[in-house]
């Protein structure tokens, strides 16, 4: 995706009223996402992801959570180069 970034908060920054567009909300956009991620898991591994499957569900999101803040850093880092 490509999305345009404020370079700054004054509003009357032309760049930045260019980034932020019209407002759009959030929640709706969540919820495609994770209706996507479900198709998608159950294109994967042939099935809805379930309780009691033997994966242990905390170690998942934990090992998810780090890949989250390598992908943010990574983000970061090239903003700010």
């Amino acid at each position: 995706m490509n999305r345009r970034i404020a370079c700054c908060t004054n509003a009357e920054c032309e760049r930045c009223a260019e980034a932020r567009g019209t407002p759009i909300e959030i929640a709706p956009l969540v919820v495609a996402d994770i209706a996507a991620r479900v198709v998608k898991g159950q294109q994967t591994y042939g099935r809805a992801l379930t309780t009691h499957d033997g994966r242990d569900g905390l170690w998942d999101a934990y090992e998810e959570a780090l890949d989250l803040a390598l992908y943010l850093r990574k983000e970061i880092a090239e903003r700010d180069a």
